[in-house]
């Protein structure tokens, strides 16, 4: 998959080891050692992904992140954070500053490539979103009006409710709505699905067979008219690496040990749930 990366890290080492990971995917590659570097970079190498270390003490690299996310013509612009400690503060903030993925050290180079595949895929509908409403603005039609943002509709599918009841409470503390809970046999019937979730949270723990079951469920989503466009969450033990990897590439949107932080997965079930509303309105247009 061709792509434009670009790298911000102070540390030479670090740069040089990323960008050979990068290169050998066949990604066109630009390394820069401060946000001056790299926005003068922007001008001819505008990237389509950012890989930024954000355990960097000489520039405040979230407030970065955050000023690229503001800016509309940056916006789309996908962030991969590194660098930072694997906690749940931490964590939590480097998504909060507008990074659409985090990566702690080490990193597991199996998912680097499998995040960055994922999230080249996606930025192009932002972007060609803003593109076509420009393009209305242009012509003289009505603009879009953004109205107010409803909570996410959360289905969560488990083999077993009862191993799922943790996960559900968890959802439902964070979303006014409640959580739709069904069977991984029943989401696949037509007419088991009520209404239009914005976000499928899958449990693959509650799974006989986590890998075989999970890129099957995953894969057969995305290949039925009514669930396709719908975001897919998957919820893996820890140490599942491989198959986190296999899961992003079959498909799914994003990844998450059970042991996430709650402020981190509301984080991430709301940025999904908007993506897939985007998606709703681009169509629409």
């Amino acid at each position: 998959m061709s792509g434009r990366i670009l790298i911000i890290d102070t540390v030479a080492t670090n740069r040089i080891v990323m960008k050979v990971k990068l290169l050998s995917a066949q990604y066109d590659v630009v390394a820069c050692a401060t946000q001056d570097e790299a926005k003068a970079s922007f001008i001819e190498h505008r990237p389509d992904l950012i890989v930024i270390n954000l355990a960097d003490h000489v520039e405040d690299h979230h407030a970065f992140c955050r000023a690229l996310k503001n800016c509309p013509e940056t916006s789309d612009i996908s962030i991969v954070g590194t660098g930072i400690a694997d906690t749940a503060r931490a964590r939590f903030a480097a998504l909060d500053a507008g990074a659409d993925d985090i990566l702690p050290s080490p990193i597991n180079d199996t998912l680097l490539h499998a995040r960055i595949r994922s999230l080249l895929r996606k930025r192009h509908t932002p972007a060609e979103l803003w593109m076509r409403e420009g393009t209305q603005r242009a012509l003289g039609f009505e603009e879009v009006v953004a109205g107010f943002e409803r909570p996410p509709r959360i289905t969560l599918l488990t083999a077993n409710p009862v191993l799922s009841t943790g996960l559900t409470a968890r959802l439902n503390r964070i979303n006014s709505l409640g959580v739709t809970v069904l069977g991984i046999d029943e989401v696949l019937r037509t007419t088991a699905i009520s209404q239009n979730p914005d976000l499928f949270v899958i449990d693959s723990t509650t799974m006989r067979n986590p890998r075989e079951d999970l890129f099957r469920l995953v894969a057969d989503l995305r290949s039925r008219d009514q669930t396709r466009h719908i975001s897919q969450l998957v919820s893996l033990s820890s140490d599942a690496v491989e198959t986190a990897a296999m899961a992003l590439d079959l498909g799914a949107d994003d990844v998450i040990p059970t042991s996430i932080a709650s402020d981190e997965l509301g984080v991430r079930c709301v940025a999904l749930a908007r993506r897939k509303r985007q998606q709703e309105q681009l169509r629409t247009t």
